[in-house]
């Protein structure tokens, strides 16, 4: 298992229920459905399943925005976005270096 069985918030065409097993093992989320089909067409215990794993399978948290921490009790307000592209934060007047 590569990532944890969640269900995706974004890309996804009714519940995300395919491709949450897809992110999960790896396989692609087109093979997923098509075996969710056969089920439905072959067998009838797809649209069961695919429900019961609707309801059990817990969706992605939501993102919420960090912000920077209170003045004086941190990192310059910018330092975690120039971090995250790799280059140099600019440490701000009475900041101390980050280690």
């Amino acid at each position: 298992m590569d990532r944890p069985l969640l269900r995706p918030r974004y890309d996804r065409k009714l519940a995300g229920v395919c491709a949450a097993f897809a992110r999960a093992y790896g396989w692609d989320v087109t093979l997923v459905r098509l075996v969710l089909v056969a089920l439905v067409l072959f067998g009838g215990g797809g649209v069961l399943a695919y429900i019961i794993c609707w309801i059990a399978i817990p969706e992605d948290p939501v993102a919420l925005p960090t912000y920077p921490p209170a003045a004086g009790q941190g990192y310059p307000p910018n330092a975690g976005t120039a971090y995250d592209q790799g280059q140099e934060a600019s440490s701000g007047p009475n900041v101390p270096p980050v280690a």
